[in-house]
């Protein structure tokens, strides 16, 4: 099985290697949903970096492009394919249409967050063409084994990271402070009768609204029997030194090192900010919810 992760500096790279990472996640500003990333030639280079210790590279572009965006995009996936970025993960068709038009060699990632809710849209994909896809994170657990099971060896599973909640080209914060900039970090959400902070990333491409962060300890090695292509650990609003201490506590629960239980509470240890929601306890919608 796959383990893929995401990295925004090169010298992680020898450090996921020794915890088994096959492939990595990065992303160019510009075109993702990043609030860092890498520019073109820090592309390149963490591409090569990262070909020499036999990782694999996938890119993350998973923002809408509007029309007057085309030429750009295309010239953005036609430098990817140069450097030899080996696939790239995106919401929008688009990226699909463009890699098949001009014979692109990376492979494609099809990954629109609520939209694979069963093993026929999943089958569908296979029959467009698509190299693989990431199931959706707010459906059940049973019910993304099912999807998985009818479709093996092909679906990826997100199994930690911030859960997005909603994705949209409007910019409610500059609206809001009349102030037209991008705003990063220390923005939140917070609903009327809830403490809860729920992090806004608002960037001149759009606004990203984020919920909880997702973990998965209580169910890892459950999840690494099925028949999936591969898992993710999308760590887009912390750094890699989170997200290698993150690693190196799953790696212990499959190893039995660890229990769940104490792997929870070193994971709320590693920053107090965060607060998890467990993949379990994933409902079809709130009215699920008790």
């Amino acid at each position: 099985m796959r383990i893929v992760t995401s990295v925004f500096q090169e010298q992680s790279l020898t450090a996921l290697k020794k915890l088994q990472v096959t492939h990595i996640l990065v992303n160019e500003l510009k075109f993702s949903s990043g609030i860092k990333g890498f520019d073109l030639q820090g592309l390149k280079n963490i591409t090569e970096q990262a070909h020499q210790l036999n990782l694999q590279v996938i890119v993350k572009a998973d923002r809408l492009f509007n029309q007057s965006e085309l030429p750009e995009l295309l010239a953005f996936l036609q430098y990817l394919d140069v450097i030899a970025v080996d696939e790239i993960l995106f919401s929008d068709l688009t990226i699909k249409m463009l890699a098949d038009k001009y014979a692109l060699k990376m492979k494609t990632i099809y990954a629109p967050e609520t939209l694979l809710t069963n093993k026929y849209d999943v089958r569908q994909l296979q029959l467009d063409g698509f190299d693989s896809c990431v199931i959706s994170k707010d459906i059940p657990l049973t019910e993304m084994f099912d999807i998985a099971a009818s479709n093996k060896d092909y679906c990826y599973l997100r199994i930690h990271g911030p859960i997005l909640i909603s994705y949209g080209l409007r910019r409610f914060i500059s609206v809001y402070l009349n102030e037209f900039k991008e705003y990063t970090d220390n923005y939140y959400l917070c609903e009327e009768h809830r403490e809860t902070r729920l992090p806004v990333v608002e960037k001149e491409s759009g606004t990203w609204l984020y919920g909880y962060t997702l973990q998965s300890v209580n169910e890892i090695v459950n999840i690494c029997q099925r028949p999936l292509k591969g898992i993710i650990f999308d760590n887009m609003l912390y750094d890699d030194e989170y997200t290698i201490a993150v690693i190196k506590i799953y790696e212990d629960v499959i190893g039995q090192k660890l229990d769940s239980q104490k792997a929870l509470e070193k994971l709320m240890q590693l920053n107090e900010k965060i607060i998890y929601t467990d993949i379990s306890e994933i409902k079809k919608t709130a009215l699920d919810k008790e």
